[in-house]
């Protein structure tokens, strides 16, 4: 809905602002640079360049920003007027650009019926109250400008320190890329190392089997050899023993070979009787038996 553009209109009791007076306003102005200096007089008297010239540096300031950056994102302008009439062009452009920026600081100050009639033709309340309107939001914009720099230089050091974790971040990564590729090279030799080890001792176990094996097969040797020493020693002494027999016996026939001869006669005619006895028996028992018959 468009507002009339009256005194009333822009009455200082419906605005969400404080109207300056012309004095204060020419100490902004001043201060954020308009040349020539501005007197309370000129405020008091605009014309259209004064308007354009004071607009021009109070959305320039608010916004940090050239009107010939505003210029250069119309491009649309040049392609539907070519590169015919450019002194028209720019000063079209300039006024365009200073316009963006002016209605732009009316619009946050609510004050949505702003013109360009407010540039071409403008009136000393409402250029007063305009002028206010963005000296307003300046001032908003200093005030907060100290925070605003003060975060912009704790995000400047979180960005340092983002930076320098990255950095580190990355340097650690590349240690433990390398402490990585170690420990798979390492990993890889004492996997060949462990695999080493076992056949090393997969053949201590099958020396051992054959050392076990061998340990009883000497065992057995020794027994046997020990059973055959026994064995031998016994028929040593059962040798050394018929010798000492054999010795023993000679001695006795050598002492005594006329006692043997003559005990070899009694046994002879002891054998003679008890054949006679048996021939006596034999024809006793044939007569008997001749008798029964």
């Amino acid at each position: 809905v468009a507002h009339p553009r009256g005194v009333g209109a822009m009455a200082t009791k419906g605005l969400s602002f404080k109207l300056l007076a012309p004095k204060d306003i020419a100490s902004v102005l001043n201060m954020v640079g308009v040349h020539p200096a501005v007197s309370p007089e000129v405020v008091d008297h605009p014309t259209n360049e004064i308007a354009q010239s004071f607009f021009q540096a109070l959305g320039e300031f608010a916004f940090d920003v050239d009107a010939q950056q505003i210029k250069a994102q119309m491009p649309s302008l040049v392609h539907h007027w070519g590169h015919q009439h450019v002194e028209i062009y720019d000063e079209a452009m300039d006024v365009l650009s200073v316009f963006r920026l002016s209605r732009q600081l009316a619009l946050i100050n609510l004050l949505e019926d702003f013109s360009m009639k407010d540039m071409w033709e403008p009136t000393p309340k409402r250029f007063r109250v305009l002028l206010s309107a963005m000296i307003n939001f300046c001032r908003y914009k200093e005030g907060k400008i100290v925070v605003i720099t003060g975060m912009k230089e704790d995000l400047q050091a979180l960005d340092a320190e983002r930076v320098e974790l990255i950095d580190r971040s990355s340097q650690l990564e590349r240690t433990l890329n390398i402490a990585q590729d170690q420990h798979a090279r390492e990993l890889h030799d004492i996997r060949a190392a462990e695999m080493e080890v076992q056949r090393a001792q997969s053949e201590v176990d099958k020396l051992m089997r054959q050392k076990q094996s061998a340990d009883r097969v000497v065992e057995e040797a020794e027994s046997t050899l020990n059973a055959a020493k026994e064995k031998q020693r016994q028929k040593e002494e059962h040798k050394q023993r018929l010798a000492e027999q054999a010795a023993s016996l000679q001695g006795q026939i050598a002492e005594s070979a006329e006692g043997v001869e003559q005990e070899i006669g009694e046994l002879q005619d002891a054998v003679r009787e008890e054949r006679r006895r048996l021939e006596e028996r034999t024809n006793e028992k044939r007569s008997r038996m001749q008798r029964d018959q």
